[in-house]
């Protein structure tokens, strides 16, 4: 298993011999002294819930968590805290939470006092402050007597400093107040560091995650090697070029500088172009100034490389890249409803049967992500194409298959679907007819002829 399909995710490992939940933290990201040495090279730090305690463990001693997955908790302390830490573990919490979970406790570690309990120290003695001088440069009074008797404790292994006057002199020559000047010490300035980028990028191994990672943070440092913030981009100015085309999105008019070959095929997206050689060429109306910014960043994508994030892999196991999390699962299916319909308006059916194959891909999709998704494509993507309409067939199908999970989970959702779509009713009444409902054994009433046996018992 690649360590990389892993790191920054929820599993779950065996921990005091019971299932514990846990999160997989990077080697760089544990806070010093948290954790033991590193058993051996693919050993993985793990956090482990409502414990926040970290373990090596080797990847293959995790698996995934299954949040669908029903447990049984017995009524004791340790059970209660593995309940808690599966709760904790549904709400799939990111990597920055964790990381401070984690560094809030080592700093709390780090600053508790311990006392050894060897040595009898009173609490007066540590806490008691020096008696203020009687006046200027004079010697403090006598000190008064404490209120109640104290054990004397042991004497304190450090030297006391050599003092320029004891008491056998008899005159003290000490400096006038109005005349002398303490001189401040000069604070040392630290030298700036020797090192620069050299602009050669080392040999890593691919499944060398931490030293990779590593490398990122420092290639962020800017060429002065001084600041490890990266510098900011550069704003994007509107070119004349008359390969290019200037494109305004969202009310924030965001500049998107795009080559006028990846439009030239798509007449309905061409035809929004105005401007000539001279002045340049740009688009900007109402209809992109209404486009969301990361649907419209997912489309220039597609136009420059042919996919959009998250990355269709195709193969035995076709899935999105580093889609794992059910919240994961959700965003993805509503950024997808956006971008299909800035699709539609653009006629990109290209893109169009993309997004319809990483739909394919994540179903069955969660009850209120699949209701949502279909009420974007009914309301705002009428059937002009034929990737239109086997797109709505699709969800149609769907819906009508798990009509008595939905009613059940996400009825008022349901219901507004239901009512604003004549077509999608007909369907699903029309699927109930040709496939009725059993239900399950668990949910049947029992017959009369049961009662009446029951009856006869009595």
């Amino acid at each position: 298993m690649d360590n990389t399909d892993v790191i920054e995710s929820i599993r779950v490992t065996d921990f005091e011999g019971e299932e514990w939940p846990c999160f997989v933290f990077p080697d760089h990201s544990v806070p010093p002294g948290a954790i033991e040495p590193k058993p051996n090279q693919h050993a993985l730090p793990v956090l482990v819930l409502q414990r926040h305690h970290f373990e090596w463990r080797s990847p293959d001693a995790t698996h995934d968590f299954d949040p669908c997955q029903t447990r049984e908790f017995v009524a004791s302390r340790a059970d209660k805290d593995r309940e808690q830490a599966f709760e904790e573990a549904m709400q799939f919490y990111s990597m920055k939470h964790y990381h401070e979970v984690a560094w809030q406790k080592q700093a709390a570690k780090d600053m508790a006092i311990v006392l050894d309990s060897d040595e009898d120290v009173s609490i007066i003695s540590v806490t008691k402050k020096k008696r203020p001088y009687s006046a200027v440069f004079k010697r403090p009074g006598l000190p008064s007597p404490d209120p109640t008797p104290r054990k004397k404790g042991k004497p304190s292994p450090k030297a006391t400093p050599a003092l320029p006057f004891e008491e056998e002199d008899d005159e003290i020559d000490l400096p006038d107040p109005s005349t002398f000047t303490p001189t401040r010490r000069q604070d040392l300035k630290l030298a700036p560091p020797k090192w620069k980028p050299s602009g050669k990028l080392p040999k890593v191994a691919r499944d060398d995650y931490v030293t990779r990672k590593q490398l990122e943070l420092l290639m962020m440092k800017k060429g002065d090697g001084k600041s490890a913030t990266p510098e900011k981009a550069k704003a994007l100015e509107p070119v004349k070029d008359p390969l290019k085309v200037n494109i305004y999105v969202s009310d924030e008019n965001k500049l998107f500088v795009l080559d006028r070959a990846l439009i030239q095929k798509y007449p309905s997206f061409k035809k929004h172009i105005t401007g000539d050689n001279k002045d340049g060429f740009e688009i900007r109306n109402a209809t992109f100034k209404k486009f969301k910014l990361a649907a419209f960043e997912s489309l220039v994508s597609w136009l420059r490389t042919a996919d959009y994030a998250p990355r269709l892999i195709e193969g035995k196991h076709p899935h999105l890249e580093s889609v794992k999390s059910v919240r994961q699962f959700e965003d993805t299916a509503e950024e997808a409803s956006v971008l299909w319909e800035v699709a539609h308006k653009l006629e990109l059916t290209d893109l169009q049967e993309l997004i319809y194959r990483k739909i394919e891909v994540q179903t069955p999709l969660a009850p209120k992500s699949l209701l949502m998704f279909t009420r974007m494509i009914f309301w705002n993507s009428p059937t002009d194409a034929e990737i239109d309409d086997k797109m709505r067939r699709m969800l149609q199908r769907e819906i009508a298959a798990r009509w008595h999970e939905l009613i059940d989970e996400e009825n008022m959702i349901l219901n507004r679907l239901i009512k604003s779509n004549v077509e999608l009713a007909n369907f699903i009444y029309t699927y109930q007819l040709e496939h009725p409902y059993e239900a399950s054994a668990e949910h049947v009433p029992e017959s009369d002829e049961d009662d009446a046996e029951d009856d006869d018992d009595e």
